[in-house]
């Protein structure tokens, strides 16, 4: 079976592809998730001050205020946009030249083939492929934690997304038996 597919590299793909390598990225979910609670602590903690000051229950210390609001707003922004906002740039700083371009691929049991609109061309093995995922519009392939392939899923000229999230579940089943 051969699956074809053409796809136009484009910022939502490479904001794609930085989200899909972070899917099973243990070391990555743990930090946004330190960095989130944290940002909530002092967040309450921050709270709880404000209105033990408006209720007038206790003396007032205003650098605690200032100390717990600065560190809420630091955790936070570093839990919700900080630590996406360093991926993206990486990503975007791998795939600046590529957006734009568009890449055509092929692909059967054995590889994928790729070439681009420059006729440049690659075969890579599946069994230099160490994980794929997919979101609603693309596929991706990653060759290493940031390298991957991006098929857009409106792009098949041959074949179906259905099929090739047939295929590559496949071959990964069959390499993660070849190993055991």
């Amino acid at each position: 079976m051969m699956i074809k597919n053409k796809t136009t590299i484009c910022e939502a793909a490479v904001k794609g592809a930085m989200r899909a390598s972070n899917y099973n990225n243990s070391r990555y979910k743990i930090f946004k998730m330190i960095y989130n609670v944290f940002g909530l602590i002092f967040g309450i903690m921050l709270v709880h001050s404000l209105v033990v000051d408006i209720l007038g229950e206790a003396e007032h210390d205003n650098a605690l205020v200032w100390l717990y609001g600065a560190a809420t707003a630091v955790f936070l922004y570093l839990g919700m946009y900080g630590m996406d906002r360093s991926d993206r740039r990486r990503f975007s700083r791998n795939y600046a030249k590529m957006q734009g371009h568009t890449f055509y691929y092929e692909v059967d049991s054995e590889e994928i083939r790729v070439k681009d609109d420059e006729d440049d061309s690659d075969s890579i093995m599946w069994q230099d492929i160490l994980k794929w995922e997919q979101d609603a519009e693309y596929f991706y392939f990653f060759a290493s934690e940031d390298e991957c392939l991006i098929l857009d899923k409106k792009g098949f000229e041959e074949g179906t997304p259905q099929e090739l999230g047939t295929l590559a579940e496949a071959v990964m089943e069959l390499r993660k038996q070849q190993k055991e």
